[in-house]
């Protein structure tokens, strides 16, 4: 038996394939809006009030907290010193740092990832 419903008019195989149309666009736009907040996160450095500069990307951000919590956890004061690898020195080198000096990093650090996942 012949099933009239599924017959379209030429006007409605136009309108669906306008609508397709504007949903790719819209899922291109997406990704791109994706890529360039990813990208401002994998770039992120962050400037604490000593002047130092930290990667501020959520790989370092992790690092940060892992190294903030072990210290705190290992009884060491705001004004202890750790080595730690700053973002404008080579890649192991160590720089000493006050442990108040990585928090107020991690804190920056999250703000800005707050702030870009925010646009």
């Amino acid at each position: 038996m012949f099933d009239s419903s599924k017959i379209k008019t030429a006007s409605q195989l136009a309108q669906e394939l306008s609508e397709q149309q504007a949903a790719a666009e819209q899922a291109q736009e997406l990704s791109e809006f994706r890529a360039s907040r990813q990208a401002l996160l994998d770039s992120a450095v962050v400037e604490t009030a000593s002047g130092n500069l930290y990667d501020a990307d959520e790989v370092s951000i992790t690092r940060m907290s892992n190294g903030v919590i072990a210290a705190i956890v290992g009884g060491k004061s705001d004004t202890d010193i750790i080595e730690w690898s700053l973002a404008d020195t080579d890649t192991g080198v160590m720089t000493n740092v006050s442990l108040s000096d990585l928090k107020e990093a991690l804190a920056l650090a999250v703000l800005n990832m707050g702030e870009v996942w925010g646009r």
